[in-house]
């Protein structure tokens, strides 16, 4: 089966984010503390970059779950940190990492492609030192070897210089600086700004509806903007643009905020997860850009995106939180680039969808699927590609899991027995951990028979690690009835445990589990 994907997201690409050769004249780009002594400065890490003669401190953020304190909302992620740091370069740089107050012989970095071998510490007093070089943009963890369970993370987001294309010029357009004092206050932008601009500093804006005439909201490196953006657009009017190196944060509202309980059945969930603040939330318009931000601390799903022609890209997305889900995304040509996701719910979940590019990610799953293809039936056709995905971490414990899997399909309410999902090209994706489930596209759940259709998916050079200590199968294709079945999957260079799957061994060890209306499997 060969795609073709439309050219229209290259050509959005070049639009949207230009092909800059300089930036300010700039080789490596560091952004300083939103505000002295700031309360999320990480005590654990230090980050010092050298570059040609030049050294600078790459400031290291940490986000906290509770301590001591046991609740479902923070899905069993109590008493971690996730600390995180980024920068911008051209060229290459040389990277430090001190671990304060550590007993560390070594550390690795994952994904595993840049490098498998262990990185020796040195001692500096009670500090322990590891040294690497870093040669082009990428997404890197540290992992130290005094904390196997990585308790206490640190991600290192090493992105490309910002392209001039894209980051605001006061001398070409009417900006409006966003006031610091404000407080939860309504942000009134005068209407001949078109562009709302966070310098460095701390800010809170609530709820924050864009109006209509800006078409573009950039987050500066060293920005800590505290508040939910929310955007509706119609195909007449101006395309939003969302970027910067700057940090989106809910870390100041409750959980499922504004409607908040500690009561949890399906029922409830999906009569109220609708009116919870989502960090961003664009609905109707099209070739909107989300780029180069981080999202942190959210207090229900992170971004929602229901429009055309869209691109979301180098997105860092970090939730401790039950349902923090990362993107959730419906319409048509859309893109997801390079983009990061460590959290405690789906990362990218589809919704109704015509064509969709998902490339280049890397996923630390502390539970849900890594792509979910729906919790109810719907519809994805055209040509759709998902490639040069790692997944670094993944910690499902639980065999009889639901929500779990590189690729899941929940299919739990809702039912559209006309729906059909179909053409998916799901290629070059790396697995650096054991995992439980591999693919679990189900319409025969314990608790939920719902029909829908599944056909043409050609999975090519995958390369997966499942644990020997799980006795259950990696991956489920089950279909619902004759009539919504699961047809047409080709598994080409599919590999389980540097095990080559084919037609003599596929349903070996448990690897699959594929019912009676499953057909047309085909392997290679």
């Amino acid at each position: 089966m060969i795609f073709f994907f439309s050219n229209l997201l290259k050509f959005l690409i070049l639009i949207l984010l230009g092909i800059c050769l300089s930036s300010h004249g700039q080789n490596l780009v560091t952004y300083t503390e939103p505000i002295q002594n700031f309360k999320y400065h990480s005590t654990l890490y230090k980050v010092v970059l050298r570059q040609r003669g030049i050294i600078k401190n790459s400031y290291v953020y940490v986000s906290k779950t509770p301590i001591g304190v046991t609740s479902w909302e923070w899905a069993k992620q109590e008493n971690k940190t996730f600390n995180y740091t980024t920068f911008s370069f051209r060229g290459k740089v040389s990277v430090e990492v001190i671990k304060i107050n550590s007993k560390s012989a070594s550390a690795i970095l994952r994904p595993s492609v840049n490098g498998d071998k262990a990185i020796a510490c040195t001692k500096q007093g009670e500090d322990r030192i590891i040294k690497f070089t870093i040669k082009e943009p990428g997404k890197f963890s540290v992992e130290f070897d005094d904390d196997p369970n990585n308790k206490d993370a640190l991600m290192i987001f090493a992105d490309a210089i910002e392209s001039t294309a894209i980051v605001p010029d006061s001398n070409l357009h009417k900006i409006f600086y966003v006031d610091t004092s404000l407080y939860e206050k309504p942000i009134k932008v005068e209407e001949n700004a078109r562009i709302i601009y966070f310098k460095p500093g701390i800010y809170n804006i609530g709820l924050f509806y864009v109006p209509a005439y800006v078409n573009q909201i950039y987050i500066s490196g060293g920005a800590f903007v505290r508040g939910y953006i929310y955007a509706k657009r119609t195909n007449n009017q101006l395309p939003l643009k969302i970027n910067g190196r700057g940090i989106l944060s809910n870390d100041v509202w409750p959980f499922r905020f504004p409607i908040i309980s500690d009561k949890y059945s399906p029922n409830w969930y999906y009569s109220f997860s609708k009116d919870w603040y989502k960090s961003i939330r664009i609905e109707g318009g099209k070739k909107h850009l989300i780029e180069g931000i981080t999202l942190v601390d959210g207090t229900s799903f992170n971004i929602i995106v229901h429009a055309d022609s869209s691109i979301i890209t180098n997105v860092k997305i970090h939730g401790f939180r039950y349902n923090n889900d990362g993107i959730t995304i419906s319409g048509a040509n859309h893109l997801i680039d390079e983009c990061f996701f460590h959290l405690s719910d789906d990362a990218i979940s589809l919704g109704e969808m015509k064509s969709i590019s998902i490339k280049n990610c890397i996923f630390w799953q502390l539970s849900g699927s890594c792509i979910q293809f729906g919790w109810y039936p719907h519809s994805m056709n055209g040509q759709n590609i998902i490639e040069n995905c790692h997944i670094i971490h993944a910690e499902w414990k639980n065999k009889a899991e639901q929500n779990a899997g590189f690729i899941n399909a929940i299919n739990f309410s809702n039912p559209s027995p006309n729906s059909m999902v179909e053409n998916f090209l799901i290629q070059n994706i790396f697995f650096d951990t054991e995992v439980i489930r591999i693919i679990d596209i189900r319409m025969n759940r314990p608790n939920s028979k719902q029909p829908n259709q599944f056909k043409n998916f050609y999975f090519k050079n995958i390369r997966a690690l499942i644990s020997p200590e799980i006795n259950n199968p990696a991956i489920y294709l089950n279909g619902y009835d004759s009539q919504h079945m699961i047809s047409n999957f080709h598994f080409e260079d599919f590999y389980i445990n540097n095990v080559l799957i084919n037609t003599n061994n596929y349903s070996e060890k448990g690897y699959f589990k594929i019912d009676d209306y499953t057909e047309k499997i085909q392997f290679k």
